[in-house]
C-alpha cells in the first residue's frame, strides 16, 4: 500500500495533464486504506510503534533505517550528533550566501554537517519526489511543513516535533523518534553537570536580568523559547525583563521606543552573517535610529551589551548549548551586578 501511495504521488507532480483525475483517484486510495488500519488503540504492526507529535500520532519504525529531516537548523545538526541514519535533508545547498551548512563549515563545525547527504529542498519547500526516491522510513520535520503533512505521509511515517518547546525538550523528542536516547540522555547529562558547575559560581543569578532580542530596520523582536540560549539562560537561573518574561508569542518590528522595556543587566542582540547581517550595521544604521533611547539603556551604560550570532545560538543542538554556557559564564561568573 506505502508503494502505491509514493507511485501516485510521483505520478501527480510528474504529469500535469493527469493531476485532477489522479488528485481524485489518491483520495479515494487514502480513504480505503484509514478504513482498513488498525483502530487508535491497537498497536502498531510488528517492527513498528506508537508515536506521539504535534499533528497526533504515528507508526514509526522501532529501529529507523533512512531518516529525512525537513529542517536544518534545529532537526539535522541533531541528528548528526546523535549519529542517526541520515539519507536527506532540508536546507543543505553548498555554494549559496544563504546555505547553514556551509555557515557552520566557515565556522569550523564541519563535525556538525550531514556531508554529502542530499538535499530535498529548502525548509517549507521541500522536494517531494526527491524525498521519495530516498525511500526513507522515517521523516522528521517542524510545523513549518504542516501542510505537506498528509503528502509525506504517503511516502514514509513522518512526526512534526512539538511547536515552542525548549532546547531540552525538542532534543529528546528527536532522539526518541530515532531510537537514540541513551546517547541523547549522556550528551544532556554532560551539560547538565556543567550547569551545575557554573550556577555554584553565580552569585544570586535570579538577580541578574539577561535581554535577549533581535534588531532590524523595522524595529525590535523578540522571539520566546527560540534556541540554545533561552534553555541556558533558564537552567542558570537568570532572570529576564518583563515584556520577555510574559511573552507568550513573537514580538515583531516593535518601534524602538519601546527599547527601555527591553533593559538589562546584560543586554545580548542577534546578528545573521548568513542573512548579510553585521554588527557594524546594526549597530550604526538601525540602533543608530534609536539615538538616544539605546545609549540610555542601563545595560548599555554598563557597558554589558553583547552580540551573539544567531546561526548558532539561536540553532538547537548539544554542541549549541554548551556554546552558549560557556559564553554567559565568561561574562557573569565573578561579577556583580547592580
Amino acid at each position: 500500500m506505502k508503494k502505491a501511495f509514493v507511485l501516485l504521488s510521483l505520478i501527480i507532480h510528474r504529469n500535469p495533464k493527469r493531476r485532477n483525475a489522479m488528485k481524485r483517484l489518491l483520495t479515494l486510495t487514502a480513504a480505503l486504506a484509514a478504513l482498513a488500519m488498525p483502530a487508535a488503540a491497537q498497536e502498531c504492526e510488528d517492527g513498528f510503534r506508537t508515536f506521539g507529535h504535534e499533528l497526533g500520532t504515528a507508526c514509526i519504525p522501532v529501529d529507523p533505517e533512512r531518516v529525512v529531516s525537513g529542517n536544518e537548523f534545529w532537526i539535522t545538526v541533531p541528528l548528526v550528533e546523535l549519529n542517526a541514519p541520515l539519507v536527506g535533508t532540508a536546507g543543505h545547498d553548498f555554494g549559496s550566501e544563504l546555505d547553514y551548512f556551509a555557515r557552520l563549515e566557515g565556522l569550523g563545525l564541519s563535525h556538525l554537517v550531514p556531508g554529502d547527504i542530499p538535499s530535498v529542498g529548502r525548509s517549507a519547500g521541500m522536494d517531494l519526489e526527491v524525498i521519495a526516491s530516498l525511500e526513507p522510513d522515517l521523516i522528521i520535520t517542524t510545523i513549518y511543513e504542516a501542510d505537506l503533512h498528509e503528502r509525506l505521509e504517503l511516502i514514509a511515517p513522518t512526526v512534526i516535533v512539538p511547536a515552542g518547546t525548549l532546547a531540552k525538550e525538542h532534543l529528546a523528542f528527536i532522539a526518541d523518534a530515532v531510537g537514540a536516547m541513551e546517547t541523547h540522555e549522556a550528551l544532556i547529562a554532560d551539560y547538565e553537570r556543567r550547569i551545575a558547575l557554573i550556577r555554584e559560581q553565580l552569585v544570586a543569578p535570579e538577580e541578574i536580568s539577561i535581554s535577549r532580542l533581535d534588531i532590524d530596520e523595522n524595529g525590535l523582536w523578540y522571539l520566546p523559547d527560540f534556541g540554545a540560549q533561552d534553555q541556558v539562560i533558564n537552567d542558570l537561573g537568570f532572570s529576564r525583563p518583563e515584556i520577555q518574561r510574559d511573552a507568550t508569542s513573537n514580538i515583531r518590528g516593535m518601534s524602538l521606543e519601546n527599547i527601555e522595556a527591553f533593559d538589562g543587566d546584560l543586554i545580548l542582540t542577534g546578528y545573521a552573517p548568513r542573512f548579510g547581517q553585521t554588527v557594524e550595521m546594526l549597530r550604526d544604521d538601525w540602533m543608530a535610529e534609536g539615538g538616544a533611547l539605546w545609549t540610555q539603556l542601563d545595560g548599555v551604560q554598563a557597558g554589558n551589551h553583547f552580540w551573539y550570532e544567531r546561526d548558532t545560538w539561536n540553532a538547537i543542538g548539544y554542541h549549541f548549548l554548551n556554546e552558549v554556557v560557556s559564553a554567559l559564564a565568561l561574562i557573569t561568573v565573578g561579577r556583580e551586578f547592580d
